[in-house]
């Protein structure tokens, strides 16, 4: 991805609140008309998530992943028991979510789903991808392929 269009992902954001990740194949110039001026399913998603870190806990982490980020801090590599952790965080955080999406009559239809974009709503062409608001996870989702063709907007949560 190149960094003039980093900067113009960011520059949107600036703009209109939104971070969004198009595809290659559709270039800014090309594409601007394609963008919302509004999303109120994107804001309604990104309050929601934020409520649902409040509500995660390692607390509800498994044994299986207790042990694994254990046994990360054991074998002397620190880095990879934080990024467990920030992993399994994750999934807390979307589990939390999609409990709060079922009783937010804003959400009605988003559904979530296991591949490609995290949750779709029927006849809306934004898709949208919750992330840990990490400059690393940002660049993982945004270089990631297998998602064509797709308008994704970022539904961001800090990591604590």
């Amino acid at each position: 991805m190149s960094n003039k269009f980093l900067a113009w992902c960011f520059s949107f954001k600036q703009k209109f609140g939104m971070l969004l990740r198009i595809a290659a194949s559709r270039a800014p110039s090309k594409s601007i008309s394609d963008i919302p001026r509004s999303d109120p399913v994107g804001d309604a998603l990104q309050e929601d998530a934020l409520k649902a870190r409040a509500r995660a806990s390692k607390d509800h982490f498994t044994i299986a992943q207790k042990r694994a980020i254990d046994d990360e801090i054991k074998a002397g590599r620190p880095w990879m028991a934080k990024l467990l952790e920030r992993k399994y965080m994750g999934t807390e955080v979307q589990k939390e979510l999609n409990e709060i999406i079922k009783t937010d009559p804003r959400l009605k239809g988003v559904t979530s789903h296991g591949r490609g974009p995290d949750y779709t709503q029927e006849g809306n062409r934004v898709k949208y991808e919750l992330l840990t608001d990490s400059k690393w996870n940002m660049q993982k989702h945004a270089t990631r392929p297998g998602i064509k063709n797709e308008l994704i907007r970022y539904i961001k949560f800090p990591p604590k």
